[in-house]
C-alpha cells in the first residue's frame, strides 16, 4: 500500500505541476492576446487617421476647385455686365426720348402691380 500511496502522490504532484504549467501557459497566452489587441487598436487608429486625412485633403481640393470656378464665373459675369452697361448707355445716348418713355412705362407698370 505504501507503493500505491507513493505512486498516487507522484501522480498528484505531476497533475499539480501540469496545472501550474497550464496556468502559466494561459497567462502567457492572455498577455500575448493583450499585446495583439493593443497592436490592432493602434493599427485601426492609424487607419482611421489616414482615412480622415484623405477625406480632408479631398474636401480641400474640392473647395479649391469650386473657389476657382466661382472666381472665373464672377470675372466672366462682370465682363458681361460691363458690356451690357455700355450697350444700355449707348442706347440711352442715341435715343434719350425712347429711354425716357420706356422708364416711364416700367414705372407705371410697377405702380399698378404694387398697388394691388
Amino acid at each position: 500500500m505504501a507503493a500505491a500511496t507513493k505512486t498516487s502522490a507522484a501522480s498528484r504532484a505531476k497533475e499539480v505541476l501540469n496545472s501550474a504549467n497550464n496556468a502559466n501557459n494561459v497567462e502567457a497566452q492572455l498577455e500575448a492576446l493583450k499585446a495583439d489587441v493593443s497592436k490592432l487598436t493602434q493599427a485601426l487608429t492609424e487607419a482611421g487617421n489616414e482615412r480622415f486625412k484623405e477625406a480632408k485633403n479631398s474636401a480641400i481640393e474640392a473647395s479649391e476647385y469650386a473657389s476657382e470656378n466661382a472666381q472665373q464665373t464672377i470675372a466672366r459675369l462682370r465682363g458681361e455686365l460691363e458690356t451690357l452697361d455700355q450697350k444700355v448707355s449707348e442706347q440711352i445716348r442715341e435715343r434719350p426720348y425712347q429711354a425716357l418713355g420706356i422708364a416711364a412705362g416700367v414705372g407705371v407698370l410697377a405702380a399698378l402691380l404694387l398697388r394691388k
